[in-house]
């Protein structure tokens, strides 16, 4: 699309600027002949700033809309250490602001993955880094790991790959620390209000997984890995594209023993046992163009999984035969279209999800206990982007429908769900782009039927509306704020789940809340300049109707209840700082006070496995060519060296406030560089300080100190 600013109505070219930035595509301001078209494809991190430019003749859009928006981008390979420029807003390493077009005033965090050196990258530790992201951890490495977002519970949050939204029948939420790495891009966080663009069940939050795409010419790559607790990982990946289409394939396998010794309350030392696991990953993500403004893109994902399931610790004999296995598989088909002043997009998704669990010493009756749970789901979402003047339209809806089935010994439950949302936003640019005004509303009707004939059907029609606002008060300063009200219907585990310890509740009511935040974003530094000071700080309340948590009902049975609320409000804070050409600093904090509004007697206990405190700091040294002799250039022209720090307080671990873990900091050290010839090596130590305080989600103890090692290989071609 070429636009010249002197026959453009008044105006336009601001609103086409602000259109791409909000989009988050690349936009370069310059006289671009029409051979650059090639540079579209080109990642959507690859940005240059336009503010301040004068005598601009022709805006050319570089990067391809319908590839911007949130629920259409992914991003290549080669897009490591990529700059991007959120309207006006420099972000440079591995976590960075972005926005959305369907509702741009929200507070979204893009965490790329495949940044860090660490030697067996997970996306639970990946998303930890976020401000307002809480991650709990069960045992060892390749073990189950939730993560919540600002106070809520990791139920309270979805998770989509590529417009398809991904189902988790394991009782706790969905896994991040099971689910492979190999075939990801990056992982978009939206936190509060921006969430509603996912719909109901993101009351607090909401992750999306954007796939890793093929890239021009061949590229193949492996990669070994091994460490502490019996570990040992193998990764492989190999793509081919060219200007039309393109493909890439990976795999993996990974492998844990798991064990390890710790010193028990009373000072006696013991062994974690059953926690190994053994996991396979694979998929494909497939390019292809269509005319000249169409794409289709196929992306497919396999994981299978099976491994112990330790116990508390003071019942570990009774699950030393405690095993679980689950699979994974999805494809999700996309066409994105557009043309002249509009973009749309087609999405076609289905997925098949299985859980089962089985001890053959059960607890509490010593005898032979299964369970098991699996989830199908089939989904068609579809949505279109205006550009009407100073409006910026979106129109998205999705129709969705869903299998559940539980069994536990010859019980067997089971229900079904369809999904119908339309959801229209709208952003009005005011005052010379200086002003957003966003609003946005999504209507849902859910309809529930179980499997059994007793049971009446339920039937939910939520309204879910947000409205938003961006003053954009200097080319360094932003201030934006929003208010949205957000639903969540009981996942079906909670409402059918029967296993040894946990149990659904089919009387549930559902959960809605009111969520509220403002923030401001700040940068201080000379134009696109890497080493620009970034800062940022929001407020965020969320006020939670119907809680629902999993509460005893006797010493070993935990089930789903409603209670009658709670409150979670706190601060966020970022900093992304590279104060040297070679070092770079990358912090969050978060302050979040969670309880719950039932009368306690005082002052309200904090919510379970909600720290008061978080805190994250990664330092980053490159020493890359830091050296220039031959043999340097040669084997270390890339070297890095990282340090992070994490920090959370002391955490209540059950609803009584009677068990505390206490606070806890756990510190890695590790670094990467090149051997030269494509290949790499990478080492990690994890918690240094040998840590061991820290305790996880069932109260059991986390690992100590660790260490791991990997070695890659790449290859590429034309």
């Amino acid at each position: 699309m070429t636009l010249d600013r002197m026959t453009a109505p008044g105006g336009l070219k601001r609103v086409v600027c602000a259109l791409a930035w909000c989009a988050g595509v690349g936009v370069c301001v310059d006289l671009v002949p029409e051979a650059a078209a090639g540079e579209a494809e080109r990642a959507s991190g690859e940005v240059v700033s336009v503010s301040g430019v004068e005598g601009v003749e022709i805006i050319e859009v570089l990067a391809s809309l319908a590839q911007a928006s949130s629920e259409d981008e992914g991003e290549s390979d080669d897009d490591e250490g990529g700059e991007d420029t959120l309207r006006g807003r420099t972000v440079v390493g591995d976590r960075s602001a972005r926005e959305d077009a369907r509702h741009p005033s929200g507070f979204v965090t893009r965490v790329r993955l495949g940044e860090s050196v660490a030697a067996s990258e997970t996306l639970g530790a990946s998303l930890e880094q976020v401000e307002g992201v809480q991650l709990s951890r069960a045992s060892s490495p390749g073990q189950p790991a939730y993560v919540s977002v600002r106070g809520g519970s990791p139920r309270q949050l979805v998770v989509y790959l590529d417009g398809l939204r991904l189902s988790s029948p394991a009782g706790l939420g969905f896994d991040v620390g099971q689910l492979g790495v190999g075939g990801l891009a990056s992982a978009d966080v939206f936190r509060g209000g921006a969430a509603v663009v996912h719909g109901a069940g993101a009351l607090t939050g909401s992750v999306q997984l954007n796939p890793r795409m093929p890239t021009p010419g061949v590229r193949a790559s492996a990669r070994l890995s091994a460490g502490s607790f019996g570990s040992a990982g193998a990764q492989a990946a190999f793509g081919v594209g060219g200007r039309r289409a393109g493909l890439r394939l990976h795999l993996g396998v990974r492998r844990s023993e798991g064990d390890f010794g710790f010193v028990d309350n009373q000072g006696i030392v013991q062994a974690r046992r059953n926690n190994d696991h053994r996991r396979f990953g694979g998929g494909a993500t497939g390019v292809l163009k269509v005319g000249d403004g169409g794409e289709l893109r196929l992306t497919t994902l396999v994981e299978e999984g099976a491994g112990g399931s330790a116990g508390p610790s003071e019942f570990q004999r009774s699950f030393e035969l405690a095993r679980v296995d689950d699979h994974r598989r999805l494809a999700s088909l996309r066409y994105t279209f557009e043309g002249e002043r509009w973009q749309a997009h087609a999405d076609l998704g289905a997925q098949d999800r299985a859980y089962r669990y089985e001890n053959a010493r059960g607890h509490m009756t010593l005898e032979h206990v299964e369970a098991h749970s699996r989830q199908q789901t089939v989904a068609a979402t579809g949505g279109a982007r205006l550009f009407a003047g100073a409006h910026l339209l979106n129109f998205s809806g999705e129709l969705r429908a869903e299998r559940y089935e539980a069994a536990d010994g010859a019980a067997t439950l089971g229900a079904e769900r369809l999904n119908a949302a339309l959801a229209l936003s709208e952003e009005w640019l005011l005052a010379g782009d200086t002003l957003s005004l966003v609003g946005a509303l999504r209507g849902e009707v859910l309809r529930e039927q179980g499997s059994d004939s007793s049971m009446d059907s339920r039937v939910y029609a939520p309204v879910v509306p947000a409205i938003g606002a961006i003053w954009r008060a200097h080319p360094r300063l932003e201030a934006r704020a929003n208010l949205a009200k957000t639903f969540r219907a009981p996942h079906f585990d909670e409402l059918y789940l029967s296993t040894e310890a946990v149990r659904g509740n089919p009387d549930l009511l559902p959960e809605e809340a009111v969520v509220v935040d403002a923030g401001l974003r700040l940068r201080l530094g000379p134009g696109a300049n890497s080493k620009a000071l970034e800062l940022g700080a929001a407020y965020f309340h969320n006020a939670i109707g119907q809680m629902i948590l999993f509460l005893p009902i006797s010493a070993y049975v935990y089930q789903a209840q409603n209670l009658s609320g709670a409150r979670a409000h706190g601060v966020e804070a970022t900093l992304g700082w590279a104060p040297f050409g070679r070092v770079r600093l990358d912090g969050s904090y978060t302050l979040t006070r969670a309880y719950l509004t039932i009368d306690q007697g005082g002052i309200p206990a904090q919510l379970p496995h909600q720290p008061r405190h978080r805190a994250f700091l990664r330092a980053t040294l490159d020493l890359g060519g830091l050296v220039s002799t031959e043999t340097f250039r040669t084997f270390l022209s890339d070297a890095r060296l990282q340090a992070t720090a994490r920090y959370r307080s002391r955490v209540q671990l059950d609803n009584f406030g009677s068990l505390q873990s206490p606070g806890a900091l756990r510190l890695d050290l590790g670094g990467r560089a090149s051997l030269g010839g494509g290949l790499s090596l990478g080492v990690e130590v994890q918690n240094v300080l040998n840590d061991r305080r820290a305790q996880d989600f069932l109260q059991r103890p986390l690992p100590g100190r660790a260490f791991f090692i990997s070695l890659a290989v790449l290859a590429e071609g034309e």
